[in-house]
């Protein structure tokens, strides 16, 4: 069965990022991760998302923030919403459960941060959007998939029995991600900005988000960077310009059997 693309004006995505903080080692290149996706996401050769749809909170002040911005994201989505978290990931000290940072939170004052329960409860809550899509590009990332009383390798998330919904995390549950100095983005969403850029040399012509996960897992973990993590409740797919050079194809994501498209769209679905 074939499904078509991700209808950019159906659907919202929340670019959320922590960089400076007052308790925590600054992480600079979050503030580039941020900007590089929103270009690509809004490039209409990539996506062509409106500006309007693609909400980006840098340095966001209060949790409230966040979770009104993809509360909102949520109720406008017609098609798909997807939250992408850059920063420090912390752990609760009662639950274990993974806490994402805030620039002014306490490490140890959970109630400074937010929890990852909380995006978990708002996508629940979404009912009717029929994709859902999380990246998380922190320490401790795997946390999101297993829960507090789960391991990683059983991934019986709360958030996995939300339908719909693929996770792509930067780290497992136990080992911390990585920012590397000198480097303009961090090294998970770094490789995953190349892969959106270019497609996986080699590899088939539509790209899953299974596809991306298992290349970047193979080049992180080539350079000694912590090997990413996946949830999948969907089938996301992008067109693979690394194969493709000699129609002016397209880059984009999709489900099922991917349509050709024109060269460079980006587009999302689950099935």
């Amino acid at each position: 069965m074939s499904a078509a693309p991700h209808d950019p004006h159906g659907s919202r995505v929340v670019l959320v990022g922590s960089h400076d903080f007052a308790h925590l080692t600054p992480l600079p290149a979050v503030a580039r991760n941020l900007a590089r996706l929103r270009e690509l996401l809004t490039d209409q050769q990539v996506w062509g998302l409106s500006a309007q749809n693609c909400v980006v909170i840098e340095q966001p002040e209060h949790r409230d923030q966040v979770l009104d911005a993809l509360t909102d994201a949520a109720a406008a989505a017609t098609d798909l919403v997807l939250l992408y978290y850059a920063g420090h990931g912390l752990i609760s000290p009662d639950t274990e459960d993974l806490l994402l940072s805030l620039p002014h939170c306490r490490p140890d004052r959970a109630y400074t941060t937010l929890p990852f329960q909380d995006v978990r409860n708002v996508l629940r809550s979404a009912r009717r959007v029929p994709a859902k899509a999380v990246i998380l590009d922190c320490c401790f990332a795997g946390r999101a998939l297993t829960g507090a009383m789960g391991t990683e390798d059983s991934r019986l998330a709360e958030l996995s029995r939300v339908e719909g919904t693929y996770v792509l995390a930067a780290a497992s549950a136990t080992r911390q991600a990585v920012a590397p100095v000198g480097e303009r983005f961090t090294a998970f969403t770094g490789r995953l900005i190349d892969v959106l850029e270019h497609g996986v040399p080699g590899g088939p012509r539509a790209l899953d988000l299974a596809t991306v996960h298992a290349h970047l897992h193979r080049v992180l973990a080539e350079s000694g960077f912590p090997a990413p993590q996946r949830r999948n409740d969907a089938t996301t797919q992008r067109r693979n310009d690394a194969t493709t050079t000699t129609v002016p194809g397209s880059c984009w994501v999709g489900t099922d059997t991917p349509r050709r498209r024109p060269k460079r769209r980006l587009d999302w679905r689950h099935t």
